[in-house]
């Protein structure tokens, strides 16, 4: 297995949690600084969420299959 890490906007949530299963295409929030969806590159499981408050984003950690 390999982990993706994604940034979204942490002004509009996050459409995922913890231990959520994604598939590829999956939209998981919002790309910092644009009003585009962000989705995930990839199919796995979502193992972990943290909140940089120096960027105001969401960093989720994606394992994928």
């Amino acid at each position: 297995m390999s982990e993706v890490v994604l940034k979204a906007d942490a002004t509009f949530g996050l459409k995922v949690r913890v231990a959520d299963t994604v598939q590829q295409g999956d939209e998981i929030g919002t790309k910092p600084d644009t009003p585009e969806a962000l989705t995930s590159p990839v199919s796995g499981i979502v193992k972990g969420v943290s909140f940089n408050a120096e960027e105001h984003t969401f960093e989720i950690f994606i394992d994928s299959a």
